[in-house]
């Protein structure tokens, strides 16, 4: 029932703010404090579904121009082709009551979500249908579309990885005209913030197992040692030695704030990314700590490029998914690894070690550890994001070297807002991701210290204070000296704890993989069979004599597989590595299950479509656990 009898308009409010606030206490609160007629009135006909809302400060403009009930109804025959559709999206709330309907009528549908730009509209729905069992599972997801922003999109659209599956099916759609054109551009930002946030989210997931697959034998090669190093536990409670931190990094502008810099440099605390660590010494700067993140070879060289001496004060702060390579010529023992948060790393349960690394960069991995410190003030300098003024990437005498603009694919190559909002500058898709990454972070940061962009030139940082690296050192910086940051390792007995600990780990990990692996290829044996009958009869023009029992019992075993996808041992060991290659499969895999059928003849040509899309789907999975066991097997070899 939309509505129940004998519950007063304030119970129903009350039942759904109660359950609003358990998914989405900001919204929650608004409607609390938000007024109730003032702008619109409400109209019920002889029907208690026939409600109207007249926006009176509008010329007495009403949401619906006829009956209520007959504009849900066609709405939702218009809507007819997406109910098979898992997650849709509408701008604006209406009366409520198209929103119980279409959940009656698509049953398929597993979230709504409802951006509204006007909460007494949203207030007087809610005094009006009980919706607190579809708010509180989720079902209907209401959010004020004049609030809402890119770190909301993110996090909506993270919860679940099957949302991002169906993103290429991602529509806004208006519920009423009345929106269109009262509400047209919140709308416009509303879609674009969700646009932005889902092929952020696809972007940041890789496009290469293979990356991972590297990441997991090296963390593994790597775990010996790293339970030897400092907990990041240590490291957050002694590297605030200063009240000023100051993250370098490579882009054009850096040579410029050099001499500045080194004046400065036993006064301030020094992060550095692992490509800024020669340009530094070059210039006779020790910086306090040095961050590497990547698991390629090629990082090593920012440090064999080094003289010795200048490995001697700094602490190293690495992932240990780094390069063998990379730490053996780290000419120092001062050396703390990490794990980064990937799903794979906490599996090993030493979270002693992290996570630290969520970002896609080193700057934003020392941001990230900037906002566990007790800092006053954070600095930007050389983080410009975007193409020099000559078109360089880097700055001056770095080992990656200063490739330009006309190297890199011009399709791919983006306009976003200059330093101090003059202008646009040209950036590329990977640090237009390390740009929003930093961008997610300042609203935590900026509540507890002052956060400035002193880079003076490449892409505006939203949050960030900018003014010239000079007015800051002559606000902030004292004449007082730092300590060094000396950090205490583990203890014999904490370490052989750890180790007893992943031991049994990696053990249980290759005994899962092969379980999941081995019931994957005998689903995939019998698919193998089944196509190679229908192609035979297909060939012999006897296509009605297929046995599609045969059909529907190998779909039942691939949706059997599919249940693993649901089991946080699996999320963790099997899909983490594999989700970019999985989820590219899985959008087009999405288009098919949305697909209306009509008969039974359109029902059985899906089926068969249905077993072919999963055909190489079956294919790399298997072959995907096949490689994850190599990968864990070459880095135990390792530790010989």
């Amino acid at each position: 029932m939309f509505f129940k009898k004998g519950i007063s308009v304030d119970n129903i409010f009350e039942n759904n703010l109660v359950a609003l606030a358990r998914v989405n206490t900001k919204l929650a609160e608004e409607l609390v404090v938000s007024p109730i007629n003032t702008k619109y009135e409400v109209c019920v006909g002889n029907d208690k579904a026939n409600i109207n809302i007249v926006d009176i400060k509008n010329n007495f403009k009403p949401l619906y121009l006829t009956n209520s009930i007959l504009e849900n109804t066609e709405l939702l025959k218009n809507l007819e082709e997406k109910s098979n559709y898992k997650f849709l999206y509408f701008y604006g709330v209406g009366n409520g009551v198209f929103y119980k309907m279409l959940l009656k009528a698509f049953g398929s549908l597993e979230q709504v979500f409802i951006f509204e730009p006007e909460l007494e509209l949203l207030k007087i729905v809610f005094s009006l249908i009980d919706f607190s069992k579809e708010i509180e599972s989720e079902k209907l997801f209401f959010m004020n579309s004049k609030t809402f922003t890119f770190d909301n999109s993110i996090r909506i659209h993270s919860k679940r990885d099957d949302i991002a599956v169906y993103a290429k099916l991602y529509e806004l759609i208006p519920l009423l005209s009345y929106y269109e054109e009262e509400h047209k551009n919140n709308l416009l930002d509303v879609n674009n913030i969700n646009i932005r946030a889902l092929e952020h989210i696809f972007f940041t997931m890789g496009n290469s197992p293979e990356d991972s697959l590297i990441g997991l034998e090296h963390h593994i090669a790597n775990l010996p040692y790293m339970v030897t190093t400092p907990t990041l536990d240590e490291l957050v409670k002694k590297v605030t030695n200063t009240s000023t931190v100051i993250i370098v990094s490579t882009g054009p502008s850096l040579s410029k704030q050099l001499s500045r810099l080194k004046k400065i440099q036993d006064n301030v605390t020094i992060f550095c990314a692992d490509a800024s660590f020669s340009i530094l010494s070059d210039y006779g700067i020790i910086p306090d700590v040095v961050f590497s993140l990547e698991r390629i070879a090629l990082t090593a060289e920012f440090y064999k490029n080094t003289p010795a001496e200048f490995h001697k004060k700094p602490l190293f702060c690495i992932t240990s998914i780094a390069h063998r390579e990379l730490l053996d010529s780290i000419k120092s023992s001062n050396i703390q690894l990490s794990m980064r948060a990937f799903h794979y790393l906490h599996y090993f349960d030493t979270p002693n070690w992290g996570p630290l690394g969520f970002g896609m960069s080193v700057a934003n991995m020392a941001f990230e550890l900037v906002q566990l410190s007790n800092f006053q003030n954070c600095v930007f300098i050389g983080q410009d994001l975007s193409y020099g003024k000559d078109g360089n990437t880097h700055a001056k005498g770095t080992v990656v070297g200063t490739s330009d603009l006309e190297q890199d694919d011009k399709d791919t190559i983006e306009e976003v807002e200059a330093y101090g909002g003059k202008g646009f500058v040209k950036t590329k898709p990977i640090w237009k991701a390390f740009k929003t990454y930093l961008e997610q972070d300042m609203p935590h940061v900026s509540k507890k210290m002052d956060v400035y962009n002193c880079t003076e030139g490449g892409a505006r940082i939203k949050g960030t204070k900018e003014i010239s690296f000079d007015e800051f050192i002559e606000k902030n910086v004292s004449d007082n000296k730092k300590k060094k940051i000396v950090l205490k390792k583990p203890s014999k007995k904490f370490i052989e704890k750890n180790r007893e600990n992943y031991l049994k780990k990696l053990t249980r990990m290759k005994e899962y993989i092969l379980k999941v692996k081995k019931e994957t290829e005998s689903v995939f044996l019998n698919l193998m069979e089944c196509l190679e009958s229908i192609e035979d009869h297909n060939k012999k023009g006897k296509l009605d004599d297929i046995d599609f029992k045969i059909i529907e019992r190998i779909i039942e075993d691939i949706d059997r597989v599919k249940i693993y996808f649901k089991d946080k041992e699996f999320y963790s060991i099997v899909y983490d590595f594999l989700k970019s290659e999985i989820m590219s499969q899985e959008l087009n895999i999405a288009k098919i299950q949305i697909k209306k059928t009509t008969s039974k003849e359109d029902e059985k040509a899906k089926a068969v479509e249905w077993l072919y899309v999963h055909k190489f789907w079956l294919f790399s999975l298997a072959g995907g656990m096949e490689a994850i066991l190599t990968s864990i097997n070459r880095g135990m070899n390792e530790w010989q």
